[in-house]
């Protein structure tokens, strides 16, 4: 059987006692003062992340409008701080309980009692904890409240205590997010190469190689399409387009639009006048309205009209305005880009939802500028060149307008692109991207591990650190008026960029080519163009005439309107100077009985002379000779025509502008009312040019038909 062997007690004296007693409270001394240490270097840590998160969502929301709220965003910074201060709290109920052993304490060779260590993990309230490491006693500003809603007017002073080789914080102005379009994809992508956090398939950040090849296919189809979109507008703007169409349009006015054979014989106009007053309905007339409204030449655009070249330069100011936008974001991210310290790493940093960008290596940032910003500040500028020309060599002001909406297009196909071809991975990526605006002069400063200990920074009055650098982090208050005067000065420069470019517009291609459209004006409708003129027949030398100056020629107007009236009563319309009357009417389009009846000997010839003949007639009507005509049985009075040039020439139109030499009307209704070879008609006598028109028209009454047949 075996026992058990029972322990020796070590069996010791009061005084041994309490020398065992001194060491252990010594070693517990010694780690109370490690840990203690060590709590204040992570809570100094942990309220510098703060801080800038609580910084950078201040100034987001304030930019926004909206009211600030610091403690969105910062909650795992908050909850850590949280964490760290019940660890502190409960450090000093331990410390408060072994107060009482001031002896112990003293005799211990730690602190100089547990009453001093307790006072050292003891900062009050909670809300204060904080406060206490940055801020002097003086100071009112909390971080929050028990509830753990941040207050938005939280000042941190330099002055603290860090770590020794814990970076200081670059002060940080805002930050600039990024749109969804292929070149901030492409940008943001380019700078977080530099990061091995994007290579890892494990890190929220990684892409993928997939990803990483499609955002640079994109870029180059983006290249290529910008650029044949800028070769299409430069092939399609001139600054002068009428320039080669402008010998053209005043040869064609010349030879065609003052020949006689091509003249309006019922409004006594020249094709060249019917063109420049709107009545004609050609190419040159196209082209002449569309130079009238561009010029305010029309006297019915109402109060309100506007030269076509007003609009043109309102559509340009707003080209302008448009580019000048894409401009200064290029250089705004060019500087951004420039701005960011240069590290070994890319620097990337989680704040909520949002990747922010801090730091990247000089290869990326030499990358990201040379193929992304450049080329696209490139592009932007060749758009606003090409654009404006664009927009000036415009005419017509529906096509004005549509050229405007163009060029707006044209500006948004890389979003288009994104927004058709990019993976869900890379719209997400660019969205939550950031990247830290920084000053020029600011770099990071600070090297190695976390462990060891800092020099500490005094406060100064100006907020700026001993040794004259800048602070490590300070709410930029003493830049506020720098700052200022920066933006004034982007301000004022965007607006004087954006007024030089629109009058160098105006003047440079607006004006010349206004110019040379009043130049083509002037050639097909400025000079004089109520002349008509012939080649003579012997001789081939133009012979000129007055086209308003013959008093006859205005009375025979009537005569070529009743050609027009009876073709138009064919048609089916109704007259446009007479009444309509649909006895004439049936008389015009051969269904009266009239127009059939009374035929004789089946010659064809009804009793009535109705100008209805069957198709296969015409050619041969249209090669019939006066003499032919005489001769043949359809020789006699036209008796439909003379009632519709009776009508014609009898309305308001025609009768009150040439009233004696259309007397005669008014006593012959019919052609066997003339008298004397169609010389008189009752009291009135027939003009001469009357008398040679009505003459071949009742040429039974007027004995046309015997003379010809004798003849």
């Amino acid at each position: 059987m075996r026992y058990r062997q029972q322990p020796q007690w070590e069996v010791l004296g009061p005084e041994e006692r309490l020398e065992r007693v001194e060491v252990s409270l010594a070693d517990l001394g010694a780690a109370l003062d490690q840990l203690g240490t060590a709590l204040e270097a992570h809570m100094a840590e942990t309220a510098i992340q703060f801080e800038s998160v609580m910084r950078q969502q201040h100034h987001n929301r304030s930019r926004a409008g909206e009211q600030p709220s610091p403690s969105q965003g910062a909650g795992p910074c908050f909850a850590e701080l949280r964490e760290l201060s019940a660890r502190v709290v409960r450090l000093e109920a331990a410390c408060e309980a072994r107060s009482g052993s001031t002896e112990l304490g003293e005799r211990a060779g730690g602190p100089a009692s547990w009453s001093a260590l307790a006072a050292r993990f003891r900062v009050g309230d909670r809300s204060t904890l904080l406060v206490s490491h940055f801020q002097s006693p003086g100071d009112a500003a909390t971080f929050g409240d028990a509830d753990g809603a941040m207050s938005p007017g939280f000042l941190v002073k330099p002055g603290f205590s860090e770590p020794e080789g814990a970076e200081q914080q670059v002060v940080l102005d805002e930050s600039i997010s990024l749109d969804a379009s292929i070149w901030d994809c492409a940008l943001v992508v380019v700078l977080h190469q530099g990061c091995s956090a994007t290579k890892d398939p494990r890190q929220v950040w990684w892409l993928g190689r997939f990803n990483i090849v499609l955002i640079w296919v994109l870029l180059l189809f983006n290249f290529v399409v910008q650029f044949l979109f800028i070769v299409a507008i430069h092939s399609m703007s001139s600054i002068n387009p009428f320039a080669d169409i402008a010998g053209p349009m005043l040869d064609q006015r010349l030879l065609v639009g003052q020949a006689f054979e091509h003249m309006d014989r019922r409004r006594m106009m020249t094709s060249a006048q019917r063109a420049c007053q709107h009545a004609a309905h050609d190419t040159t007339a196209t082209t002449i309205d569309t130079i009238s409204t561009y010029l305010d030449l029309e006297a019915d655009k109402g109060v309100f009209g506007m030269s076509g070249s007003s609009i043109c330069f309102l559509a340009m100011l707003f080209w302008v305005v448009e580019m000048t936008v894409e401009l200064r974001r290029c250089v705004d991210l060019m500087l951004v880009v420039y701005c960011l310290p240069k590290v070994p790493r890319t620097q990337i940093e989680e704040s909520g939802t949002q990747h922010v960008l801090s730091g990247v290596t000089t290869w990326h940032k030499t990358l990201a500028i040379s193929l992304v910003l450049l080329p696209r500040f490139a592009i932007s500028f060749c758009l606003l060149a090409f654009g404006k020309r664009f927009l000036a060599g415009t005419v017509d002001i529906g096509e004005l307008i549509l050229n405007t909406c163009a060029l707006e297009f044209v500006t948004h196909v890389d979003d288009l692109i994104f927004a058709a071809m990019a993976t869900r991975t890379l719209m997400l990526f660019t969205r939550s991207a950031v990247i830290q605006r920084h000053r020029a002069s600011s770099d990071q400063r600070g090297g190695g591990g976390p462990s060891g200990s800092g020099a500490e920074d005094s406060d100064t009055d100006d907020g700026s650190d001993s040794d004259g650098s800048a602070p490590a982090c300070v709410w930029p208050r003493g830049r506020a008026a720098r700052r200022s005067r920066m933006e004034i000065f982007n301000v004022l420069f965007s607006i004087t960029f954006i007024i030089a470019h629109s009058l160098e517009g105006y003047v440079k291609l607006i004006q010349p080519f206004v110019e040379g459209v009043a130049s083509v004006y002037t050639d097909v409708c400025g000079y004089n163009t109520r002349f008509a003129y012939v080649l003579h027949p012997v001789t081939s030398m133009p012979v000129f005439s007055q086209t308003d100056f013959s008093a006859e020629q205005v009375s025979l107007r009537c005569f070529y309107a009743a050609q027009y009236e009876m073709v138009r009563i064919r048609a089916g319309l109704d007259p446009a100077t007479f009444p309509a009357n649909d006895t004439l009417a049936a008389l015009i389009n051969g269904s009266s009985p009239l127009c059939s009846s009374g035929l004789v000997g089946g010659s064809g010839v009804a009793d009535v002379a109705c100008p209805e003949s069957a198709l296969d007639d015409l050619p041969a009507i249209r090669r019939l000779h006066e003499k032919q005509w005489a001769r043949s049985a359809a020789c006699r009075d036209q008796d439909v025509a003379f009632a519709v040039l009776r009508e014609t020439c009898l309305s308001e139109k025609y009768f009150m502008a040439s009233t004696q030499s259309l007397g005669f009307f008014t006593d012959a209704r019919s052609c066997s009312d003339f008298v004397g070879e169609c010389g008189a008609a009752g009291d009135h006598i027939v003009t001469p040019a009357w008398k040679t028109k009505l003459r071949t028209m009742c040429a039974a009454s007027c004995g046309f038909c015997g003379v010809a047949s004798a003849g």
